[in-house]
């Protein structure tokens, strides 16, 4: 199995607290331990949720443009409306994957 490494731009869940099960993209990676993650609506980017790497079920869907944004490699703001739309595109392909 291929290990995926956290990056900003990608999409988990956690996994650990009370917010289990709830659906992030990551904003930025801290350090090994610790990640800042963001919902778009409880958790905006002016205020994103400190949360423990190990606390998060990591996927492979990674947003690029997302990551650029963050990144400062295109020099547009990132909004939460596009945290917002991206979850809700995420979890839309999980249920669609789940009924087929």
């Amino acid at each position: 199995m291929l290990e995926v490494k956290p990056k900003a731009g990608l999409a988990a869940a956690s996994k650990q607290g009370r917010d289990k099960g709830k659906q992030y993209i990551i904003i930025k990676v801290i350090d090994k331990d610790f990640a800042l993650v963001s919902d778009g609506e409880t958790r905006p980017l002016a205020k994103p949720k400190r949360k423990r790497i190990k606390h998060l079920k990591l996927t492979d869907v990674a947003y690029e443009n997302i990551e650029n944004k963050l990144n400062g490699a295109d020099k547009k703001k990132l909004y939460d409306t596009e945290i917002k739309r991206a979850l809700k595109l995420y979890k839309e392909g999980i249920d669609k994957s789940n009924k087929e």
